[in-house]
Formats: structure tokens, C-alpha cells, sequence
């Protein structure tokens, strides 16, 4: 509960008192970006004809519209500066959470921020978030979305397990992008008949007291998508720490993953499942196929020096490790049993396939969760490891342990 002075504040003007009033909050950037806050917690963020508005704020099943989530205190308007530049900021309390909204020079921060503890909050109004804010209309104009465990550009008014986010509103004069600013994997994209939002991930056991959760809408300094997307970009790396100048100098690219042109396997390349180790027993051409890996990658490795395409490395993606259940067509299923490689897959072993058939080339190695039955959990390994099992993976608690 919150206490008598954070409650008494703001209470000069009711819920009804306040929706009168117009605006209290507008900042004008030196660019096209504009933002307003309402006594009643609606923004509106517009950059040229774009329009962004939000209708509701929800926790758990209690809504802003629906009564259930009431307004105790503010707005209350403050400035500062941060990594991301000067800001204004307006600050809304309700019952159970803080909204609050930062209006940059060509970016907005939204805020959710949790003075409580909150167990279970269940029976949210969706499915993938157990709370909102921000919740746009529906957009009217031009957007796409990215979905899936391997994004790809889709719908924008629906989210989905893994996607929904990044989320790009734009015209042919400019674009506005919107996702998650931090704490990536906490959150997730949500929408209903009327709006599209995202908050925190529905189906967590808790929200920690102190807990904060905040989204970002960018715009582009030009009518260029890709400015748009650096510009975004360049705000999460910003924020997150990654953009320091120094820091980027000294290790940017000094790896063979990033300074060089490499071989993949993964989901997408012609190799992945590729062999006796793909279940359907066929290649991605649908013809049977009797040669394992080792045999065709030895082929493969040997048309690339033929040709003298100057790979630095190579990538093994999940095809090469046994399970502990069977694996799709497209790869997916399994927790990992043993990290090492599997006899149908290299008869020779991953050491002698590295070292003497694709002459010590760098790998980058694919690994999944690990399975609750596998080798290392059943025998204790490595010793004094007390492994974290549930149903269908398990966790190290100390991982780098397993790769003294």
C-alpha cells in the first residue's frame, strides 16, 4: 500500500476535476516529434501525420477503462537527463503500478514501475501480458511487425508467442518504432479489438517490488527506413551501455563471428538437418539422402577452398547432439542429453572433424536447454553442480562451470 503522503498527492483536483482539463504536459522537439499527456494518463506521440494514442492502462483484470484501475496520484511533471539526452517526464499513480511517459528530442520512454510486490497476477486482459502500458490505437496508418523465434516481418495488429515487437508505424514521410527498451525477455507484446501494447510478460509468478519495465518509440531523423532503424538502434545500444565509444573501438569486430564471412548451418541453411540425423530422413530438397555430415561437409569445406571463398568460420547448428525427444523436420523439439556430437552425425568424432577435415576452421557451436534427464544432471556433472530440473529442461546455476 502506498502511503498518505504519496496518496494525498495530486488529490487538489478529482478523477472528474482533472479529465477537464485539456493537457498539462507537451514537449516539442526540435525535430517533427511531438508529445502530450492528459491528466487522465492518454498520450499522444505524433511525428508528422503519424499518430500514436494510447486508450488504456491495465494490471492484471483491472483496467483504466473498465474502473478497476484508479488514478491516486499526479500527474506530476519533472525533468532530467540521462544517457538518452534531456527529457521531460510526466508521472501518473494507480492502484498497483506508476505509468510514466519521457519525452526525449526524437524518442519517448514509457515506464511501468511496480512499488509493490505483486504475486500472480493472473486473469490479465491478455494472454501474453499480464500488463499494459503502452496501448495504442490501433494504427490507421502504413505498419508491419516482426514474429516468431526467427523474426520475420508480419501483421502488425496481432501479437504472437514471440513476436509482436519491433512494431513500425509509417508513411512516405517518415516511420516511428516501437518495442521493448530493456529487460527484453521479461516483456512481451499484447493487443485486443481496440489497441496494440505490450507490458509484462503474462504467466511470470511475480513482479518484484521495485520492479520497472520500460518501451521506447523512436523516430527517424529522415523519411529512411534505415535511418529509422539505426536511429533505434543506436537508442537501445545507448541505453543498454553498448554504444561507448571506447568500449566499441576496442572490441568491435575483433572476433572470427563478426570480422569475417562465415558457414552456417542453422535454420534456413541448406544443411540444416540435412542427412540421417534429420527425421524425415530427406534434405530440404525432399530426396532421400544416405551421407552423413561428416562425409558432406568434408565436400563442402573442399569446394570452398576450390573456389577460394574465404570463410574465417564455421557454424554447427542443433543437428549434431542427441535429445531426449524427437526433433521436427524443421529442427525444433529436444532438450539437450550430451553435448558431443552424435557417431550417425561425425563417425570420426567432432575433434578429428574439426581439426583434420575442415583444417581447424573456428566453430560456433549451437546449444539448447538442457534436458532434465541429460548425462550431466544424472551424474551430478561437473561435481558439487546442484542442477535447477523442471519438466522438459534443466539450469546450471553456475554455466560457466560447465566449460572450465
Amino acid at each position: 500500500a502506498r502511503s498518505a503522503a504519496q496518496k494525498q498527492q495530486g488529490s487538489g483536483l478529482t478523477r472528474k476535476m482533472m479529465m477537464k482539463v485539456l493537457l498539462v504536459f507537451v514537449a516539442t522537439t526540435a525535430g517533427a516529434l511531438e508529445v502530450s499527456v492528459s491528466p487522465g494518463g492518454s498520450v499522444v506521440v505524433r511525428s508528422g501525420s503519424l499518430v500514436l494514442e494510447t486508450v488504456d492502462v491495465f494490471l492484471g483484470n483491472l483496467s483504466a477503462s473498465g474502473g478497476g484501475l484508479r488514478l491516486e496520484g499526479g500527474p506530476r511533471s519533472e525533468s532530467g537527463e540521462d544517457v538518452l539526452g534531456r527529457f521531460n517526464k510526466t508521472t501518473l499513480e494507480w492502484n498497483g503500478m506508476d505509468t510514466a511517459v519521457k519525452a526525449y528530442a526524437d524518442l519517448v520512454v514509457f515506464e511501468q514501475f511496480f512499488p509493490e510486490r505483486i504475486v500472480k497476477p493472473l486473469n490479465a486482459s491478455s494472454s501474453l501480458a499480464c500488463t499494459g502500458f503502452p496501448l495504442f490505437r490501433r494504427p490507421s496508418s502504413k505498419c508491419f511487425a516482426y514474429h516468431g523465434v526467427f523474426p520475420a516481418m508480419g501483421t502488425c495488429d496481432e501479437a504472437t508467442h514471440q513476436g509482436g515487437l519491433p512494431l513500425v508505424v509509417y508513411d512516405t514521410e517518415g516511420a516511428l518504432v516501437f518495442s521493448s527498451l530493456e529487460n527484453h525477455k521479461a516483456q512481451h507484446a499484447a493487443t485486443s479489438k481496440d489497441w496494440v501494447g505490450a507490458g509484462v510478460k503474462a504467466g511470470v509468478d511475480e513482479i518484484p517490488q521495485g520492479w520497472t519495465q520500460r518501451f521506447v518509440v523512436v523516430e527517424g531523423k529522415t523519411p529512411s527506413m534505415r535511418d529509422t532503424f539505426d536511429a533505434w538502434g543506436a537508442a537501445l545500444r545507448e541505453w543498454s551501455g553498448s554504444s561507448d565509444k571506447r568500449r566499441m573501438a576496442n572490441n568491435a569486430y575483433r572476433d572470427v563471428a563478426h570480422s569475417g564471412l562465415g558457414f552456417w548451418t542453422d535454420n534456413g541453411g541448406y544443411y540444416h538437418y540435412y542427412g540421417p540425423s534429420d527425421p524425415s530422413g530427406k534434405n530440404n530438397n525432399g530426396t532421400p539422402t544416405a551421407t552423413t555430415y561428416e562425409e558432406v561437409l568434408t565436400s563442402v569445406k573442399r569446394s570452398h577452398d576450390e573456389a577460394a571463398i574465404p570463410f574465417r568460420h564455421w557454424q554447427f547448428d542443433s543437428w549434431f547432439y542427441p535429445k531426449d525427444s524427437d526433433v521436427s523436420a524443421g529442427g525444433g523439439g529436444g532438450a539437450v542429453t550430451n553435448w558431443t556430437a552424435m557417431p550417425s552425425v561425425f563417425p570420426s568424432g567432432m575433434a578429428a572433424m574439426v581439426s583434420k577435415n575442415l583444417g581447424g576452421m573456428p566453430m560456433i557451436m549451437h546449444n539448447r536447454q538442457w534436458s532434465p534427464v541429460s548425462d550431466y544432471v544424472t551424474q551430478n556433472q561437473p561435481p558439487g553442480m546442484e542442477w535447477l530440473a523442471a519438466n522438459g529442461a534443466a539450469v546450471a546455476p553456475a554455466p560457466l562451470a560447465l566449460f572450465p
